[in-house]
């Protein structure tokens, strides 16, 4: 069995601070073809070689960074209560929370340092409000719906034409439901 890619998914806060326009819902989030978010797919098996960096002023979670020439992004991986209980973790635990463009030139303007005073109040620290929130959840679902609706209509197109040919049954499993076929054509 071929093991899902693990998609790192945008927050729609992140889309903002990239300037993105939201694609229709037959395009995943993750598969957006923008740097930041093709550099951050990258992060969930840099983690596992011990290669990703973290955002070490951010302590009330693990925050990772992503660098693309000009931009830099927040990523984390949600975990346990964290996520609902409909997602998989192959295409919801991985998130952006925030983007932002580099600025070298400056610290007070550095995208790290800034997202540090966004998150801290007095001692605590909170990037709470940088984690999906219901828009992305719902985003999330929309987009299973949509590409499980697709996935079916093939599904279903490729057993009428397997039934159609042979003149017999045709079935197969799709998720958890058995979807059967049978086209009898009749010469003349």
């Amino acid at each position: 069995m071929v093991s899902e890619p693990v998609g790192v998914r945008p927050t729609k806060r992140c889309l903002g601070d990239l300037g993105v326009e939201l694609p229709d819902l037959g395009v995943r989030l993750e598969e957006i073809d923008q740097p930041v978010i093709a550099s951050a797919q990258a992060v969930p098996e840099q983690r596992d070689a011990g290669g990703a960096e973290r955002v070490v002023a951010l302590t009330d979670r693990v925050w990772f960074k992503v660098k693309t020439s000009d931009h830099r992004a927040a990523v984390t991986e949600l975990r346990g209560t964290d996520l609902p209980d409909w997602v998989r973790p192959s295409r919801g635990a991985w998130w952006i929370g925030a983007a932002g463009r580099r600025q070298a030139d400056s610290a007070q303007r550095d995208f790290y340092a800034t997202l540090q005073r966004e998150c801290t109040t007095g001692k605590t620290v909170s990037s709470d409000h940088l984690l999906p929130a219901d828009w992305d959840w719902k985003r999330l679902a929309a987009e299973q719906a949509v590409a499980w609706r697709r996935e079916m209509k093939s599904m279903v197109i490729r057993l009428v034409a397997m039934s159609l040919k042979s003149g017999h049954l045709a079935v197969a499993e799709f998720r958890n439901h058995r979807i059967k076929a049978l086209v009898r054509a009749e010469n003349g």
